[in-house]
């Protein structure tokens, strides 16, 4: 019945660092990239097609909070964009993925977006 009708927003780039404290896990990792998913919800945790990533640099010397803050401003653009793919009906479903004809590549680089 829900299928395809809730989204949500985590702050890894998916399918890394799953559930909880993804941003600790990817500092733990030792991870250079780090970032944000917007992807539909499935019955699996984290598990669902994915809609909307984007990437954010992780420095030596992150604290979580640091790399937590950095990914929430990319978070802030993402969940929009997502919003309007859906409310545009401009995403295809193929596999884990939902496809859209506009391809969204965003990294956040000291405070601008390359």
């Amino acid at each position: 019945k829900w299928l395809y009708k809730v989204i949500n927003i985590h702050p890894s780039l998916l399918p890394s660092f799953k559930g909880l404290n993804a941003q600790a896990q990817a500092l733990k990792a030792g991870v250079k990239i780090a970032g944000c998913t917007v992807h539909y919800v499935y019955p699996e945790v984290d598990g669902g097609p994915i809609i909307v990533q984007a990437a954010v640099p992780v420095f030596s010397s992150d604290s979580v909070e640091d790399l937590a803050d950095r990914i929430l401003k990319m978070e802030h653009i993402c969940y929009p964009k997502a919003v309007e793919l859906i409310a545009y009906n401009q995403l295809q479903l193929n596999g884990s993925l939902a496809l859209s004809a506009k391809t969204l590549h965003m990294f956040y680089n000291d405070g601008a977006f390359v």
